[in-house]
């Protein structure tokens, strides 16, 4: 016959009259059993540690989930996003290729350089990740819309000192650069950087990808004091670039103009 005391809250498992102590760890049903209760703060402690590890299981954001699948994939979607995709959105859509005067530096060569840094930073993840706080689903919300933000911040400043003109600013790559690349290459960027930054993992790891980043910094500085056209004016309306020769006044713009005339 069965007995113990019945608690509306509790768990039971089965244990063995002449082996109480044993009860925690006995796993086989008999005929002369009894019912102890496994107090409910245990059972609560129990589902917390379960539904804790449901939830790291569902915590990794997208941005982690492309660094630990390893440096190789990571650079792939890297240089995807720039330099190859905008290339083809220049290719196809405003049908101008891509050349040494008429791209930045920090496109051409600056953005291969944070893809490197993305792979190195994916080779210390060695497939795990630290799952921190600044990393967490709503964090990365964040991060994106700051950087969505940002990009919209570039477009009024540079319509202010007409560093581009009006049909430039709504080229099929100026508007990738402003809001593709900025929230999915800045976010990949910020998850490597928290992850590298604290994690133990080899300094010289950290010291490459702080090159990588280096390279980065001094093609955005070189870029400050050399317009080049970046990106074509460009109709929505017909989806075609506007016909040449191109009258609107832009920095950008008139140095293409001092370029075709030298040559």
């Amino acid at each position: 016959m069965l007995s113990g005391t019945v608690h509306p809250r509790s768990v039971f498992l089965p244990c063995r009259q002449d082996a109480e102590e044993d009860c925690q760890d006995t796993l086989l049903v008999e005929p002369a059993l009894s019912w102890r209760p496994i107090p409910p703060v245990a059972s609560r402690e129990i589902l917390i540690s379960c539904e804790s590890s449901s939830m790291n299981a569902r915590d990794l954001t997208i941005f982690e989930t492309v660094l630990m699948r390893g440096p190789w994939i990571t650079l792939g979607v890297a240089l995807f996003l720039s330099p190859v995709a905008y290339w083809l959105i220049a290719i196809f859509m405003e049908r101008r290729r891509p050349r040494w005067h008429t791209e930045f530096l920090a496109l051409a060569i600056g953005d291969p350089a944070l893809a490197a840094f993305l792979a190195i930073a994916a080779y210390a993840f060695d497939g795990h990740s630290l799952q921190s706080v600044a990393t967490s689903t709503l964090a990365m919300i964040a991060v994106c819309s700051a950087w969505l933000i940002f990009g919209v911040f570039q477009l009024t400043i540079e319509r202010k000192c007409h560093f581009f003109s009006r049909s430039q600013r709504r080229s099929p790559t100026k508007l990738w650069h402003q809001f593709i690349i900025y929230p999915l290459l800045g976010g990949l960027i910020w998850t490597a950087l928290i992850n590298l930054i604290a994690s133990p993992g080899d300094i010289g790891l950290k010291v490459l990808a702080a090159g990588a980043l280096a390279v980065w910094f001094v093609c955005m500085v070189i870029d400050r004091g050399r317009p080049v056209l970046g990106h074509a004016p460009f109709d929505w309306r017909r989806i075609r670039p506007l016909p040449q020769p191109w009258i609107e006044e832009s920095v950008t713009l008139d140095s293409w103009r001092r370029w075709k005339s030298a040559a």
